[in-house]
């Protein structure tokens, strides 16, 4: 995106249910990725380190404090209106987080596993996205973003925003390709909030919509 802003393509309704989800909602993809962290990373007497892409207001970090997990945290957010927010909660996350275009960073935090949901699929240069996420992981990159047939962006504005923003979808093929050329090995998982049922995205003005199917992508260095 050409501003670092994503609220600028939302409306005050956004902000509004950040606060919700943060106050009192424990969101399902979290608890999967939490998960699929505990089920296939040895995370016994080791000093686990994870950077969470697209962070938004702490999320993840909520859950890692909430079940007392000792996983040290960074986050990267391109807005940061949802810092300020996030920062609200969790003040002793003022030096971890990062604000920016993660495309543009040319030091990336070095960390373990590195996570990214519903952010990749917004970003103009996926690749060098894609590129920069898994050469600064040292174990696991786990992202959750909508995958189909073909690649294809299509864009969207929602009701009362101010401009649009662009969804892809990602080929299957040309995604996990992209993945394995970089010396990873990628394997699909069904999403547990959608069940990775196909989901119609509308623009809120426009009757026009398409439709996405939102899965899970865990990768290991091969």
């Amino acid at each position: 995106m050409s501003q670092n802003s994503w609220q600028h393509t939302q409306n005050s309704d956004y902000i509004k249910l950040i606060r919700n989800r943060m106050e009192n909602v424990d969101l399902t993809w979290v608890k999967q990725f939490l998960n699929i962290i505990n089920n296939e990373v040895d995370t016994k007497n080791l000093s686990i380190s994870i950077k969470d892409i697209g962070c938004q207001s702490f999320q993840f970090y909520k859950q890692i404090k909430i079940n007392k997990l000792p996983y040290e945290y960074y986050g990267y957010e391109l807005d940061e209106s949802y810092i300020k927010i996030g920062l609200e909660y969790f003040p002793e996350l003022s030096k971890n987080i990062y604000l920016g275009d993660f495309t543009k960073y040319d030091d990336v935090k070095q960390t373990d596993i590195s996570l990214c949901s519903a952010t990749i699929e917004h970003v103009d240069n996926w690749n060098i996205f894609l590129e920069k996420m898994l050469s600064s992981s040292n174990k696991m990159v786990i992202i959750r973003t909508f995958l189909g047939e073909n690649t294809e962006r299509k864009s969207v504005r929602a009701t009362d925003a101010k401009a649009d923003y662009a969804i892809w979808q990602f080929g299957f093929t040309d995604f996990l390709n992209a993945i394995d050329k970089l010396g990873w090995k990628p394997e699909v998982k069904r999403d547990s909030f959608t069940d990775s049922l196909p989901i119609y995205i509308s623009s809120g003005v426009d009757v026009t919509g398409f439709v996405r199917t939102q899965y899970i992508i865990v990768a290991k260095k091969h």
